[in-house]
């Protein structure tokens, strides 16, 4: 995006304003221009400070010219490769910074300090699904989630008090259908020549698929994307909290290690597509034997977990029951019907100390001890 620097930020009454590339850019053509229009052959210390200080987004200027009317002479820098092709646009065309504004792709707002809408362009309406009519007679806190309007008021009465130049936060607009949409909202603080604050610009950028993104990169971290069941990341996080809750209280934590018997000879009688089948049903029938609070997972290939707690009467050899009968009758994968048989150990955690590595390794070494005596 292109900056913009307004003279008469640093020297007042200057009407001159440079649009630029960047703000490097600036800086230079506004040292020139210090020297040839001002005088100031030598910068005092802090000069290239506040020059630096007071340059803006363009959409901010372009804000500033359709509250002030426009009458300044504004310097378009077609590039820093070229200055001595700058352009002198004297009695810059306001209905052209107003098109800008208008037709910009992201949604803005120009407000008051107070945050009442003073102008609003397309894309804002669009947004919120509401006239500019309708937003003349509205503030920004109106359309935030009611939730969030304190935090926002916060976050504004700071950037006033402090004479912050921009804030940035994440916050949810309600549209006039009731739909919440959530967006980036930066807000730019913009000064009168004495420092005063005049008015905020805000950009509000909906993010909807940004937080979908966010969203699947959790659940790709934390859940198995064959069965849907927690990983074994999530699992041991979630066992070290349970165990740390076990040491507050009188309460039981169990853990089941579940293996299912013989299942490398499903995956090279019928093939890995036929093994991810089993493993799918496999998982859905573990869900099905737990308790709301209780949690299965998955930790790798047919080895499954499953964390019990809340309770002081927990007994192992019962949920060990409800499992193999809830995995009694055949797999019905791929037309075909598989009988499956699960070997289970179990560890329990009923006084302060034990650690998740150690109650998952004990409930993996009773599984292994059942395996071979009756693969169940």
């Amino acid at each position: 995006m292109m900056t913009c620097f307004a003279c008469g930020d640093v020297l007042t009454g200057c009407p001159e304003v440079f649009l630029g590339a960047d703000d490097a850019e600036i800086l230079e053509l506004v040292v020139a221009h210090a020297a040839q229009d001002h005088g100031i052959t030598d910068p005092p210390p802090g000069f290239a400070d506040q020059v630096l200080a007071a340059t803006a987004p363009v959409s901010d200027y372009v804000a500033g010219v359709l509250l002030s009317g426009g009458d300044r002479h504004v310097h378009v820098l077609p590039g820093r490769r070229d200055a001595a092709r700058t352009v002198r646009a004297p009695g810059y065309d306001v209905g052209l910074l107003r098109s800008v504004f208008d037709d910009a792709p992201v949604a803005v707002a120009v407000t008051a300090v107070d945050g009442h809408f003073l102008h609003v362009n397309q894309a804002l309406c669009d947004l919120l699904g509401m006239p500019a009519a309708t937003l003349a007679g509205l503030a920004l806190d109106d359309v935030l989630a009611p939730a969030q309007v304190a935090q926002a008021r916060q976050a504004r009465e700071q950037m006033l008090a402090e004479r912050q130049h921009r804030h940035q936060g994440e916050f949810d607009v309600v549209r006039s259908d009731g739909r919440t949409v959530p967006v980036e909202l930066t807000c730019a603080l913009v000064l009168r020549s004495d420092g005063e604050p005049e008015h905020v610009v805000c950009h509000l950028q909906d993010i909807t698929a940004r937080r979908a993104d966010h969203r699947r990169l959790a659940e790709a971290a934390q859940y198995d994307p064959l069965t849907g069941l927690p990983n074994r990341a999530y699992f041991f996080e979630q066992l070290e909290q349970a165990l740390f809750r076990r040491d507050l209280s009188s309460g039981t934590v169990v853990v089941l290690f579940c293996d299912l018997d013989r299942f490398k000879a499903i995956n090279d009688t019928y093939g890995h597509q036929v093994g991810d089948e089993v493993l799918v049903e496999f998982a859905a029938r573990l869900l099905a034997t737990t308790r709301r609070g209780d949690l299965a997972a998955r930790l790798a290939g047919d080895e499954f977990v499953v964390l019990f707690e809340h309770g002081s009467r927990l007994n192992p050899d019962r949920l060990i029951r409800r499992i193999q009968r809830e995995m009694a009758a055949p797999f019905a994968v791929a037309g075909l019907e598989l009988p499956v048989r699960v070997s289970i150990g179990a560890a329990v955690a009923d006084r302060p100390g034990s650690t998740a590595s150690e109650l998952l390794r004990l409930a993996d070494e009773a599984m292994y001890t059942a395996k071979p005596r009756d693969r169940g």
